[in-house]
């Protein structure tokens, strides 16, 4: 599997929120998930179709408007 990018959109049509990032699997198996976001409002992620697990969430919280970061996540260990 090579990696693939989904960009999504919030509540402004045609302006990127968050980029989506799947890669592998790795050697040993397993997929990572990175999150990029480019916004301060919270972002939720459910990660699903890895069977038999169950949907994974995560929740990456609201910043203050005046961060000058924006901090994303490396998920690791998705089983394929």
């Amino acid at each position: 599997m090579r990696p693939e990018t989904l960009c999504v959109a919030g509540s402004i049509p045609n302006r990127t929120e968050v980029f989506v990032r799947l890669i592998g699997p790795r050697g040993n198996g397993f997929l990572w998930a990175q999150l990029v976001r480019f916004t301060v409002a919270p972002v939720e992620l459910w990660i699903d179709g890895f069977r038999p697990r169950p949907c994974r969430y995560y929740k990456l919280d609201k910043l203050p408007s005046s961060t000058t970061e924006l901090p994303g996540a490396t998920i690791r260990g998705l089983r394929t």
